[in-house]
């Protein structure tokens, strides 16, 4: 992805007569914010933070992407997590985000998805999903157009509302699990062989329930009309009336297969640029309709598998018919491959219910995924009578790469579902027995300072190297520990708005071990703002058995005292923009 200045003249104004050549040379071609930073680094421009916020500000973004051979299936999972970024920081901003202007764009792919007749193949092993997709013979345009060839723009709720649409219309025979149908899984790349299998990933579904419901709430709090596209209203409308509709399982999931075909049909050559008026009650009630009945089938199939949330499922066709396009299955036999630690972590941020929560964490921490030598989460249980076509995993010996090793970034995610699920004691045993800070040097073999792609498990044969860590990685794991350490310093959403009115509340989760000897603990918050926690006679942070006393804001040399849980606006608007330079904040027990 690069930038581009939009009005270069005016951005030189604000640059030192002295550093404006050179700044010119910089940005009048295409740059990346990493580039851009390193060289004025370089050059000792001045002011450089200030600068380049201002230069990302007055500038467009063009996005490069490259097909390769296929689609991850999980990829658009982490969409939900960046708009609950910014809601957790700017909630008096998100309906204008989701309902505001049209300026989203369609990135038009250079290939196309098989309809559902022609993805199958019969081979000597059965029925296999081998034929995915095809490239585009014509329309070499980067971004969706209308049919009067222009450039179709869309709301970011409008864009969600078709992710939702088509996830749906992509379930597999449970209406649990979305289908692989872009030739790649999910998260655990290592399954590679699961899309050929016709294989399906409930984390996935898991996903597109807490996405549907995000979109409900929203959509309720809507004051005007939500506009779509005339294809998005339809596929909308057909999936509603499918949903109500008293069909077998296997015949609702071939509608479905045939609703999202005959929609990416419809839009081949662009949107016809006709726009549907529905009513947020509309909207709502679709979502509403459709997200209860994929909760109820997850709830199914997590019941079905001893109350541990299953990750993926396999299919086999007894028979199966020829067709015009090519081959059809006539009926399905599904296989549940042995639990994976995914689908718990991600089950547990999309169920409500904090009774069934619990039950699920208990129940992994009884599971083969739990390590008891290490005291550890392990990637997968043994996968000891799995094949070896559902991907190279099965190649592995157990403890090792992903074969029931213990995956950091998966652990990590796993116990950042812990936290948001409020199970605080599993949660917090987790974070001083699993964090690689807290590992002892003499198991993990290399500096805690660094993450690993992964441990080896006590289920590896060489009990020498147990817990152990390989291959230094600092992607995945470092973004969920810095979640977490967030979560556990503010609280999930520190901003919020109550009645109308936009409020500031931390609700930190710190145990006593993490404060300094006279009971403070110092941290920062929107990047500059020092927060002083002070305990006094508590034994450490944890929600629900502490309160607020007081925040003691120093602001511009003032000392400003604000009494009880929250700080309300204009102060927490202040705070906000940054123009605090401290705050120390009092507890008590909740009892007092």
């Amino acid at each position: 992805m690069t930038y581009r200045v939009k009005t270069l003249h005016k951005l030189l104004e604000t640059v030192p007569q002295s550093y404006r050549r050179l700044a010119a040379a910089w940005l009048e071609k295409p740059f990346t914010p990493g580039e851009l930073a390193m060289t004025m680094e370089d050059a000792g421009f001045p002011d450089r933070e200030i600068f380049l916020f201002s230069v990302i500000a007055q500038s467009e973004f063009e996005p490069h992407p490259e097909f390769q051979d296929g689609y991850w299936s999980d990829h658009w999972t982490y969409l939900l997590d960046l708009v609950e970024q910014q809601f957790a920081l700017f909630p008096d901003t998100i309906d204008s985000l989701l309902w505001g202007e049209r300026n989203y764009r369609w990135y038009r792919s250079p290939v196309s998805l098989n309809p559902q007749e022609k993805r199958y193949a019969m081979t000597p092993s059965g029925l296999r999903q081998n034929h995915f997709w095809e490239r585009r013979k014509e329309r070499a345009e980067k971004w969706e157009t209308e049919v009067n060839q222009r450039v179709a723009y869309s709301t970011l709720g409008e864009k969600l509302i078709l992710l939702c649409a088509i996830k749906y219309a992509t379930l597999d025979l449970t209406g649990a699990a979305i289908e692989m149908e872009g030739g790649k899984p999910g998260w655990c790349d290592a399954v590679n062989g699961l899309p050929a299998l016709l294989g399906s990933s409930v984390p996935e579904a898991c996903e597109l329930l807490r996405l549907s419901r995000f979109l409900l709430t929203r959509a309720l709090t809507c004051t005007t009309d939500i506009e779509l596209y005339q294809e998005i209203a339809v596929l909308l409308r057909e999936l509603l009336t499918l949903e109500m509709e008293e069909q077998k399982p296997f015949d609702k999931w071939i509608e479905r297969n045939r609703l999202r075909d005959r929609f990416r049909s419809s839009i081949e050559q662009g949107f016809s640029g006709k726009r549907t008026r529905l009513t947020s009650e509309r909207i709502s009630h679709t979502l509403a309709s459709l997200s209860s009945s994929l909760h109820d089938a997850i709830d199914d199939v997590t019941q079905e598998n001893n109350g541990i949330c299953p990750t993926y499922f396999r299919y086999d066709a007894p028979s199966i018919q020829n067709t015009i396009e090519g081959v059809m299955p006539k009926a399905l036999n599904r296989s549940t491959l042995p639990l994976f630690l995914e689908g718990p972590a991600r089950f547990l941020r999309a169920e409500t219910c904090v009774q069934k929560q619990t039950l699920m964490a208990k129940a992994v921490r009884r599971s083969a995924l739990f390590d008891h030598a290490l005291g550890m989460y392990k990637i997968c249980a043994p996968l000891n009578d799995v094949s070896f076509d559902i991907g190279r995993i099965a190649s592995f010996p157990p403890g090792w790469l992903e074969n029931e090793s213990i995956w950091l970034h998966m652990e990590y995610k796993y116990l950042h579902a812990l936290l948001e699920s409020k199970q605080y004691t599993l949660f917090l045993e987790g974070f001083n027995t699993m964090l690689i800070p807290n590992l002892p040097l003499e198991v993990y073999k290399r500096s805690t300072l660094e993450n690993s792609s992964f441990l080896l498990s006590s289920a590896s044969t060489d009990e020498a190297s147990h817990g152990r860590g390989y291959q230094a990685r600092l992607t995945g794991s470092t973004s969920e520990f810095i979640s977490i350490w967030h979560h556990m310093l503010f609280g999930n959403r520190p901003f919020r708005v109550e009645e109308g009115q936009l409020i500031l509340r931390f609700e930190p989760l710190l145990p006593d071990d993490l404060f300094t000897s006279d009971g403070t603990l110092t941290t920062r918050f929107l990047r500059k703002i020092n927060v002083t926690y002070h305990l006094s006679d508590l034994t450490g942070l944890y929600p629900g058995q502490y309160q607020i006393e007081k925040y003691v804001i120093k602001s511009n040399s003032k000392i400003i005292e604000i009494e009880g849980n929250r700080i309300y606006s204009p102060l927490a608007e202040h705070v906000r923009q940054g123009h605090a330079e401290h705050i120390d904040v009092y507890f008590k027990s909740q009892n007092l």
